[in-house]
């Protein structure tokens, strides 16, 4: 993992404590191992990380083994990123957008 930002694994056992009750931003970003899109979209953010700098944290929730989380979101395409700040649902993003979209989304989210 990079150095220069926090990457943290999702729990439905931990969302609440690790997403909900945090006091920063966070991008949840919920996944599967065999999808490809989430394989690209991890090289992605991991890329993108490096340049924001610890100005937020990425949950990833595998979709797999955390259901029950993934059902309390709807989730019905990978991946998914949720973007809170403060405890609170700010936005989403479903499925794969192009880099440029993303890196601005991201900028913005880090205001």
């Amino acid at each position: 993992m990079n150095r220069n930002s926090t990457f943290i694994e999702l729990t439905d056992a931990s969302f609440d404590e690790n997403v909900l009750r945090r006091k920063a931003a966070i991008l949840v970003v919920i996944c599967a191992e065999w999808s490809g899109a989430c394989h690209i979209l991890r090289r992605t953010l991991k890329q993108f990380a490096a340049h924001l700098k610890n100005r937020f944290t990425i949950g990833y929730l595998d979709i797999d083994t955390n259901e029950r989380t993934a059902k309390e979101y709807g989730v019905h395409e990978l991946p998914i990123l949720l973007f809170y700040k403060n405890g609170e649902l700010q936005d989403h993003i479903a499925g794969l957008v192009p880099k440029r979209q993303l890196k601005n989304k991201l900028e913005t989210f880090c205001e």
